[in-house]
């Protein structure tokens, strides 16, 4: 690589990233210098980190305003927590911790929770090396707690395999199949139950985020779909705090047939294989994906 051109701008800036990452990995005191060394244009860079006293956690304490979500951390702190008194001062930990909570709000139904909720503050005065920590969950603005959600109606719809703007064209065999699922087919392919029998979250669930992701893998796993993002949720008007759910899946071709060929040499043989794949999906109309293979092989012996 050529070599870069001397910024001092950018040697500050690593001056600074080098003392943020010792601050925070426990080292609040910590102070790095630069200098530089020129000679026959070129410069050499030194940094120097007095990294001073490693803090450790003296205390962990919380302040979270919503009883039920304050439970609920209670609960499941001791199952994912890094953060124990006796060890270092880490902003990874505190991260680490935000993001495993955020995870299983998120498992119980707070679709509306965002890791900003979620702040740390932390108290030095002690000059002997030790830092209590205290998390605190804040509230939604305007709101006492934070609102469950629960799942209401989904709406399935499926576009046209060669669909490629943002909506399919066409006529569509549209179903209210129960009181959850309402079915939309513009590829008139699929009955209603291929799909939504992989649908985890059911009318009256509370909202969970590893279930959306399920519904997402398993419809992905049929291999008859070319694409399935994941689900989207609208907000319902009234204060019942429900999602109604709606599902986009654009199918695969249908049938498929493929030819491969190549040409063999070994040992002083040669010849030639051919094969051809043909592939049905959703041959009866439920996901099913029917394969033939067939192989035609010629070997010749030079002898």
């Amino acid at each position: 690589e050529p070599p870069s051109i001397l910024d001092s701008s950018l040697v500050d800036n690593s001056r600074l990233q080098i003392q943020k990452f010792l601050q925070n990995k426990g080292y609040l005191k910590a102070r790095v210098t630069d200098s530089i060394i020129i000679k026959k244009k070129k410069a050499q860079l030194i940094f120097t980190a007095a990294e001073g006293p490693m803090f450790r956690i003296r205390k962990f304490s919380d302040s979270i305003l919503d009883k039920k979500v304050e439970k609920l951390y209670r609960v499941n702190r001791p199952l994912f927590s890094h953060i124990q008194p006796g060890s270092r001062y880490d902003t990874d930990s505190l991260a680490y911790d935000r993001d495993e909570f955020y995870q299983i709000m998120k498992q119980n139904g707070y679709y509306d929770f965002y890791r900003q909720y979620i702040n740390y503050n932390y108290d030095t005065t002690f000059n002997n090396s030790i830092v209590d920590v205290k998390m605190i969950i804040s509230n939604p603005e305007g709101r006492s707690s934070h609102p469950v959600y629960t799942i209401n109606n989904t709406l399935i719809t499926i576009a046209n395999s060669s669909t490629t703007g943002l909506r399919p064209l066409g006529e569509a065999d549209t179903l209210q199949v129960d009181s959850q699922f309402r079915f939309v087919d513009y590829s008139h392919y699929f009955k209603p139950k291929a799909v939504t029998y992989y649908i985890f979250q059911k009318k009256g669930d509370v909202y969970d985020i590893n279930k959306q992701s399920l519904t997402t893998s398993r419809l992905s796993e049929l291999n008859v779909f070319r694409n399935v993002p994941n689900p989207t949720y609208e907000k319902l008007s009234d204060s019942t705090h429900r999602l109604n759910t709606q599902i986009d899946i654009i199918p695969l071709k249908r049938m498929s047939d493929r030819v491969e060929g190549e040409f063999i040499f070994n040992g002083g043989r040669y010849g030639y294989n051919l094969g051809n794949t043909f592939t049905n999906r959703n041959l009866f109309k439920r996901a099913e994906v029917l394969q033939v293979k067939l192989n035609w092989s010629v070997l010749f012996d030079n002898a």
